[in-house]
């Protein structure tokens, strides 16, 4: 899938689905890791016992497909997940003819940051840097 470059009022403007996806995602992975951890053990098969396999193995296959749909749904629109127990995303932008990300992390208002290709989140620096006029909001 190609990159999808984005202003940073584009990249703002995503924020509340952005926030709402990774809280989604987040969710259905700690339920995923659950059902993962339960091991059913049993003498001999009897039919409550397969039924309960089966039940679990519906619920693990629905939440891995849920995941997947939510994580598609902010690839599609441009959005980098980098840590998602952090909430740590990147949007891709450029700045000239030079890729740049603009990064944010749940919690954070707004996007106030950004780094380069070769930095992280460690080394992001101020939007302000940039020298972007800013829209009101």
């Amino acid at each position: 899938m190609p990159k999808v470059y984005m202003t940073l009022e584009e990249a703002r403007k995503l924020l509340p689905d952005v926030k709402e996806k990774l809280l989604k995602l987040r969710k259905v992975q700690k339920a995923i890791a659950i059902v993962e951890d339960i091991d059913i053990e049993y003498e001999k098969p009897c039919y409550e016992y397969v039924e309960l396999d089966l039940d679990l193995n519906k619920r693990f296959y629905k939440l891995n497909f849920l995941f997947f749909r939510y994580l598609d749904e902010l690839h599609k629109k441009g959005v980098v997940i980098k840590d998602l127990e952090e909430g740590l995303v990147d949007f891709y932008s450029k700045k000239g003819n030079k890729e740049i990300y603009f990064c944010w992390k749940l919690g954070e208002k707004n996007i106030e940051f950004w780094h380069d290709e070769e930095s992280g989140f460690e080394e992001r620096k101020s939007v302000k840097e940039l020298g972007l006029k800013r829209v009101k909001q």
